[in-house]
C-alpha cells in the first residue's frame, strides 16, 4: 500500500496517514480530520489531539501518544544534527534574484514548495506539469502550466530526460551524503581500531 504512493508531497502525506492509522488504529474520519496543530512532535513521539471522536460525542477532546520506532522514523530532535533535513538558504542571494523577485507572491509559493520536495529528492523532481502542479498544491492547474516557465528558471533537465535537476541543490545534496558517509566510515575505522586494541589488551 505504501509503495503505491506517490514520491511528491501528497503521496508523502498520504503514507504518513497510512503509517499513523496503523501505528494508533485511528479511524479513517479521525485520519482525514487531522490538521498539523493537532499534532505535537516531542522527544519520545508523536502526540495527537482528537477533538472529537465516534467515542467521544461531546466533543471534549482526548490526547493519543504515539512512540516512535527506533528501527524507523528519525526522532525529531536529530534535525539539528542530520544535515539531510535542512537545506542552505542564502538570505542574500534570495533577495537579490531579480528571478525571485519578479514573481508574484503565489508564483514563489509554487516555487518554495518545488525547493523543499526537491531537495527531500536529492535535488530532482518530475518534470511532468501535472505532477509538479500537485507538488507546487497549485489551486488553478491551467494557470499553473501556463506560468511555468516563470517558476522553472533554475531548473535543467535531467540525463534521463523524464525528470528536472537543480543542480546546486543537487551538488549541496551529494556534498552532505559524502560528508555523511565519511564520519560514519571514520567512526567504523575507530571502532575497529579500539576493538583489536581492546583484544591485544586482552591476550
Amino acid at each position: 500500500m505504501l509503495e503505491a504512493a506517490d514520491a511528491d508531497l501528497i503521496g508523502l502525506r498520504d503514507r504518513a496517514l497510512i503509517l499513523l492509522g496503523f501505528a494508533s488504529a485511528f479511524r479513517r474520519a479521525e485520519l482525514v480530520g487531522l490538521d498539523l496543530a493537532q499534532l505535537d512532535f516531542n522527544r519520545d513521539g508523536l502526540t495527537v489531539t482528537l477533538r472529537r471522536s465516534k467515542t467521544d460525542q461531546e466533543g471534549q477532546g482526548r490526547k493519543i501518544g504515539v512512540k516512535y520506532d527506533p528501527g524507523a522514523a528519525p526522532n525529531p530532535t536529530s534535525r539539528t544534527t542530520d544535515p539531510l533535513w535542512w537545506f542552505k538558504f542564502d538570505v542574500n542571494q534570495w533577495c537579490a534574484d531579480q528571478h525571485i523577485m519578479s514573481m508574484t507572491d503565489y508564483q514563489r509559493g509554487w516555487y518554495i514548495s518545488l525547493l523543499a520536495a526537491c531537495w527531500k529528492s536529492a535535488g530532482y523532481l518530475p518534470s511532468d506539469p501535472d505532477k509538479l502542479a500537485r507538488i507546487a498544491r497549485a489551486d488553478d492547474l491551467d494557470k499553473f502550466k501556463m506560468e511555468l516557465g516563470e517558476i522553472l528558471w533554475a531548473f535543467d533537465v535531467a540525463e534521463d530526460g523524464v525528470q528536472i535537476v537543480h543542480l546546486r541543490l543537487n551538488a549541496d545534496w551529494n556534498e552532505k551524503v559524502a560528508g555523511m558517509e565519511q564520519c560514519s566510515n571514520a567512526g567504523k575505522k575507530s571502532a575497529a581500531s579500539r576493538a583489536k586494541k581492546a583484544q591485544k589488551e586482552a591476550a
